[in-house]
């Protein structure tokens, strides 16, 4: 495979005052690990612009997975247990189902993520349990598979730029310490050639579920480390202290540092970047480790910090929206969408709830009302202002 180099830069702000001491001051972000940060509520309304979606049902068009994609013209989402991609139009319009599960030229098991050119009229639906990447127009007519070698598990897929994916992939516990890891490749939309960048990972990093420690049972916990604002990206690999931009050259940008170090003896939290939007930066603190109490509900024991790069404020935040009263916002998702914007899918049965005991207003409360328990959800797109 060939190599593509990152190059890493470091942005320093060098600040001097006449009559006081020069001083040198990284411009890099820095999160304390070891703080206790404060609770803050924000009615999202007063941070963003949001914007509501019902998304049409009918028969063919049940949704019950992720919306993957928002993009100014058209929706994209995953559903009913990861065999169908359906295609709405910006207004939630049903327009088109792609459902080619099985085992034959063009089909697929199961759907882990994807991703489309616009420009071209291309798909590319990367499959969760095979080494292959297909290509099917939006009409859903199959146009050519992308495999891929056996012992190479992709993870996460971005379409980079109209020649080249982007993908993830783990080092896994077994696997020990590997100098030569690889953990970010570019794959080839036409050929499907694997190009690995530069990016070198030395261990693993991954959340351990302690499953039965007495039998020494245990489970890993994948954690994206490909994070997609818009047409931008940001890499945050959990080997790694620093979080970076990724420039459209491959250059690595500093984002943002943890301290202390997450190699520091004691460290018992990992720092993961869930999203970019706005001047926030959506981050989870994680214990790196989680006892299983339950096989049917697993309690991660985070913490979700915003931090606000105008001010350098780190808080744990709470959003409400202004037009349901009903509960907080939970949910908020990072995918293929418009630059800045987050999602949120308000499932139906929890809106007919909400209108029918008159915790809903505005624009929401005009979409719910003719709403039944068994209708496709409403997407919530939030625009965060800058």
């Amino acid at each position: 495979m060939k190599k593509f180099p990152f190059y890493f830069l470091v942005l320093y702000l060098l600040a001097s005052c006449q009559g006081t001491k020069q001083a040198e001051t990284q411009a890099l972000s820095v999160v304390d690990m070891t703080k206790s940060y404060p609770e803050k509520e924000i009615v999202l309304q007063d941070i963003a612009d949001v914007e509501y979606i019902p998304l049409e049902t009918t028969d063919d068009f049940l949704f019950n997975g992720v919306a993957a994609i928002v993009s100014d013209k058209y929706i994209v989402t995953i559903g009913h247990q990861s065999e169908d991609v359906c295609l709405f139009s910006r207004e939630g319009k049903a327009l088109t189902r792609i459902h080619r599960v099985g085992n034959g030229p063009g089909e697929y098991k199961d759907i882990a993520t994807v991703d489309v050119n616009w420009e071209n009229g291309e798909l590319y639906l990367k499959e969760m349990n095979r080494q292959k990447i297909h290509v099917y127009s939006l009409d859903g007519t199959f146009k050519r598979s992308l495999p891929y070698p056996e012992n190479i598990w992709l993870n996460q897929m971005y379409l980079f730029s109209p020649e080249y994916l982007i993908a993830s992939r783990d080092l896994t516990p077994s696997a020990g310490s590997d100098a030569g890891f690889h953990p970010y490749l570019l794959v080839s939309t036409e050929s499907g050639q694997l190009d690995s960048l530069s990016y070198v990972q030395k261990k693993c990093v991954q959340v351990k579920l302690i499953i039965n420690e007495q039998a020494h049972l245990y489970g890993y916990m994948h954690e994206p480390s490909i994070i997609c604002n818009g047409s931008r990206f940001y890499i945050g690999n959990a080997d790694s202290d620093t979080l970076f931009t990724m420039e459209p050259d491959f250059a690595l940008k500093p984002l943002l540092v943890r301290t202390p170090s997450h190699n520091e003896e004691g460290n018992q939290y990992g720092l993961f970047l869930k999203g970019v939007a706005g001047p926030y930066l959506f981050l989870t603190k994680q214990p790196m480790e989680i006892p299983m109490n339950s096989i049917d509900h697993l309690d991660l024991q985070n913490e979700e910090w915003l931090y606000d790069r105008r001010t350098q404020e780190v808080f744990r935040y709470i959003f409400k929206n202004r037009e349901d009263t009903s509960k907080p916002v939970s949910g908020i998702m990072f995918y293929r969408y418009p630059e800045d914007c987050a999602l949120v899918i308000l499932k139906s049965e929890d809106l007919v709830e909400a209108y029918e005991a008159g915790e809903l207003s505005g624009e929401l409360k005009k979409i719910v009302s003719g709403m039944k328990v068994d209708d496709n959800p409403v997407l919530m797109l939030i625009q965060f202002k800058g």
